[in-house]
């Protein structure tokens, strides 16, 4: 998946150090791309929910590359979905922590 983010990204993608305590935006987008396809995997079916983020990940890396970036993170999305591990809730609310158990 990052590779995917490495080498096809239309844009760089920013992300910060491992002991930084806020979240940039391009990992926010990481982030909610994953826990939608964990939800859609866990709730929706692997189809149905999935189709807003495919088409978020072909604005990132372009269609020709988009399944390289979703083979990996549906996998990533599943395994969080199975153990109950997906991020919390939107980025966009104040109060969000990334996982439920933080």
């Amino acid at each position: 998946m990052m590779a995917a983010l490495n080498r096809h990204a239309i844009a760089k993608m920013g992300v910060g150090h491992m002991d930084c305590s806020r979240v940039s935006e391009h990992e926010a987008l990481v982030i909610v791309m994953i826990r939608d396809l964990g939800r859609a995997a866990k709730w929706e079916g692997p189809v149905s929910g999935a189709c807003g983020v495919a088409r978020t990940a072909a604005l990132i890396v372009g269609a020709h590359y988009a399944r390289l970036l979703l083979v990996p993170m549906a996998a990533l999305a599943q395994m969080l979905a199975e153990t109950n591990q997906l991020p919390a809730c939107s980025i966009h609310a104040s109060d969000c922590t990334r996982f439920p158990n933080e």
